[in-house]
């Protein structure tokens, strides 16, 4: 189904050696808000007043920032985290966060090139391992991705029993799907179906696309009856959304499920809001491709595998996808 990223509100980081005076500054309470309005607002003072030292304004670039990424304004968190490490280039975030957001830009050779950085200063951080497997799965480097998260696993797992808290340890069984995917994408199925085992035994109820994503393994080896038993348990998990403020991922795993039961025409009012809400989702753009063609609809599906192409042009995948899709419609 699908690589979880990082439920990305990017921390702030509290500088460590500015004056008491200072850190009990209002511009400094408020840049340090976990409120957007008060963050921006402290930052931006402090920015332009430009009198801090190097660091505490690295501090107040980055904490910016992340306001600007949180927003999805990533072009302008780019150019914040770039002011961060002029004034600081050992600040321990703006690297990292820098990279995350040439990610969520496609522009992962550049986020890599960033993790790398982050990686160089801090290499027991496991997030950042974490983040860089994400980029090398997204340019389907499979390999380099597997390495990655195999080090954000020891690494976090360390962090754990430390007691190292928050962003650690909450991504534990994400690493665990993110790898499994890899291994899907390997066509090494029974290895990946030990990793959603073991992100399903850490997270069992909260995760929808761990079952979803398990199912899919087991349909690759034929094992239907638990592929259709895994998708029926993540349809259940996210039905409670439906009633509350589903999310367009939300609605794109619920298209995505239906399409698997055979039950296409369940999805996709689903994946047609999902698409409303997120117009550039590959994913998304593809299972509305699977749904029409299992409608018999193959120029509808063919013009959405084609979306979904132009989004990603080297997912695998959706090439043949489409392909399958155009031959079928010569007849």
């Amino acid at each position: 189904m699908r690589i979880l990223s990082l439920a990305l509100v990017l921390s702030f980081f509290i500088p460590l050696n500015i004056s008491p005076a200072e850190a009990k500054s209002r511009n400094w309470r408020d840049c340090e808000s976990d409120s957007a309005k008060r963050a921006m607002r402290g930052c931006s003072r402090i920015i332009r007043r430009g009198r801090d030292s190097h660091y505490n304004l690295s501090v107040a670039y980055n904490n910016r920032g992340n306001v600007y990424f949180n927003k999805g304004n990533y072009e302008k968190a780019i150019a914040d985290y770039d002011k961060a490490i002029g004034h600081n280039k050992k600040h321990p975030d703006a690297y990292s966060n820098r990279g995350t957001s040439y990610s969520k830009l496609g522009q992962e050779r550049d986020a890599i090139a960033d993790y790398n950085r982050a990686i160089k200063q801090f290499p027991k951080n496991g997030m950042n391992y974490f983040r860089r497997a994400d980029s090398h799965s997204a340019i389907r480097e499979h390999d380099r991705a597997i390495a990655d998260y195999d080090r954000a696993i020891d690494l976090i797992s360390i962090h754990q029993r430390a007691t190292l808290g928050g962003e650690n340890r909450a991504c534990l069984p994400c690493v665990y799907n993110n790898r499994a995917n890899n291994f899907i994408a390997m066509g090494r199925f029974v290895r990946a179906i030990a990793d959603f085992d073991q992100a399903i035994s850490l997270d069992p109820q909260q995760h929808a696309n761990f079952y979803g994503n398990r199912g899919d393994a087991y349909a690759k080896l034929d094992r239907l009856d638990l592929a259709k038993k895994d998708y029926l348990y993540a349809l259940q998990l996210l039905r409670p959304k439906l009633q509350t403020s589903p999310t367009a991922n939300d609605r794109a795993s619920i298209a995505y499920l239906w399409k698997q039961l055979g039950q296409p025409k369940k999805g996709l009012l689903h994946a047609l809001i999902a698409l409303e809400q997120t117009p550039e989702d590959f994913n998304t753009w593809d299972t509305l491709g699977g749904i029409y063609e299992a409608m018999g609809k193959t120029e509808k599906a063919i013009e959405a595998f084609r979306k979904a192409i132009k989004l990603d042009p080297i997912h695998k995948t959706g090439v043949k996808h489409l392909k399958e899709a155009e031959t079928r419609g010569l007849y």
